[in-house]
């Protein structure tokens, strides 16, 4: 019986010791979740030079999304609208508040703000600042 009972407490004592040495799994998450730019936005206001387009916006959206490497701030986006879809990758930089788009052998680069749910894209285009305002959708 004795030995019953020293080979129970051995039993539980390496059960515990290696159970206790497991590591846990520490989940990563992508730098870009941080930024606040993922997930889908849809385009409300375009401005040229100060002035607001008197087009009413409609169904313009662009999606971001992560790539496969969590520890950089490159992912894929997709634009879309009326009569025309977008496909590429794209890039933030935190330091300089820009993004850089590449496509079909097109390379943009824009200057963006994230407040709450609204992102603003500065940049010039036919010598003209153009300002676009997206709201995130939910």
């Amino acid at each position: 019986m004795k030995n019953f009972r020293i080979i129970v407490v051995v039993f539980v004592t390496s059960l515990i010791a290696i159970t206790g040495c497991k590591k846990d799994a520490v989940e990563q998450t992508d730098n870009l979740k941080q930024t606040g730019i993922l997930g889908q936005w849809k385009l409300e206001t375009r401005v040229t030079d100060g002035i607001s387009s008197l087009i009413a916006e409609c169904c313009d959206y662009i999606a971001f999304k992560t790539d496969a490497e969590l520890n950089d701030l490159k992912g894929a986006f997709k634009a879309t609208g009326a009569a025309y879809e977008t496909i590429g990758v794209f890039e933030v930089n935190t330091s300089a508040n820009t993004i850089q788009f590449d496509y079909n052998d097109t390379q943009k680069v824009y200057e963006f703000q994230i407040e709450s749910d609204l992102i603003t894209f500065t940049y010039v285009e036919n010598n003209q600042t153009i300002n676009e305002y997206w709201r995130k959708e939910k």
